[in-house]
């Protein structure tokens, strides 16, 4: 009984924002990826500001413009209540009211934004034209990690949550012989930590001045600097405003059984030639191969 109201609640709520979807906005920026790089970390430390205003139900990784094979991160019953997306007020009944951001714009005198953290739209060429056809000015957060600690961080939170059986080994030899499983995220571990791409997919679809990548590791070791950045980057104001980074999320996957050495190597030089595609893409040197 209990649940049965609160889907009730839950689809009366979905109808409301149906109704009000064309006086809704639209994300002014999106955290794209990649998974095991901070995303989260990041999103969270962002909320914390008073002009930022969070999509329906606070959910981080909307995961609604993307179409991945073998990946569905919703169970059927957020499908039935959310639907599928289907045109732009489809999307924006995820987002604040107009008038809401409008009014947090007159009380501060500065702009009010929202946005979308969902990882896997980085992989996904339909969530990319989709996210240019809805937000042609959006801003664009990349965040990308050294490929050798990302694969691995995925893989053990994954083992973590016990969703994952196979020795990290077992599952790149599956992976690099292509043989296939039933779930979109333990096929690539490898795949999604090749960047190049995927970034590049997304730099001939905007300006350049739109999209942002970060070096993960310079987000852990120097947080409030990057987050300084981006708020600059997406528009918030700071001087008004103090970050708690005592709140910022543990990486899941971080911990537990160190890499072997010899995994580790071959990795190292499995990447180099990707990493060295990227960084002539990017203009820069991250120091991974070093």
């Amino acid at each position: 009984m209990k649940n049965l109201v609160i889907f009730t609640v839950l689809y009366a709520k979905v109808f409301y924002r149906k109704l009000t979807a064309g006086r809704r906005t639209l994300p002014q920026f999106y955290i794209l990826g990649a998974p095991k790089c901070g995303t989260t970390a990041l999103y969270e430390l962002l909320r914390q500001h008073p002009n930022f205003v969070s999509s329906f139900l606070e959910i981080k990784e909307l995961s609604y413009l993307q179409e991945v094979p073998n990946f569905n991160p919703f169970p059927f019953i957020i499908h039935k209540v959310f639907g599928r997306y289907s045109g732009i007020n489809s999307y924006r009944k995820f987002f604040p009211l107009k008038s809401k951001m409008a009014s947090i714009r007159k009380r501060t005198g500065a702009s009010a934004v929202s946005g979308d953290c969902t990882p896997v739209y980085m992989y996904c060429p339909i969530a990319a034209k989709r996210v240019k056809a809805l937000t042609p000015e959006a801003r664009l957060i990349i965040m990308i990690r050294n490929p050798v600690d990302r694969s691995y961080s995925e893989y053990s939170m994954f083992r973590e949550k016990k969703v994952e059986q196979r020795t990290f080994e077992q599952a790149i030899e599956d992976e690099l012989q292509q043989v296939p499983l039933s779930h979109f995220i333990r096929e690539t571990y490898i795949r999604r930590s090749i960047y190049e791409p995927y970034i590049k997919m997304y730099y001939d679809l905007f300006d350049k001045k739109q999209i942002m990548v970060i070096r993960s590791e310079d987000f852990f070791s120097n947080t409030e600097k990057v987050v300084e950045e981006v708020l600059e980057f997406i528009g918030l104001p700071q001087d008004t405003f103090s970050v708690n980074y005592s709140t910022t999320p543990r990486n899941e996957g971080s911990g537990g059984v160190p890499m072997n050495e010899e995994t580790k190597t071959f990795l190292k030089n499995y990447f180099q030639p990707h990493n060295k595609e990227l960084f002539n893409l990017l203009g820069a040197d991250l120091n991974w191969d070093h």
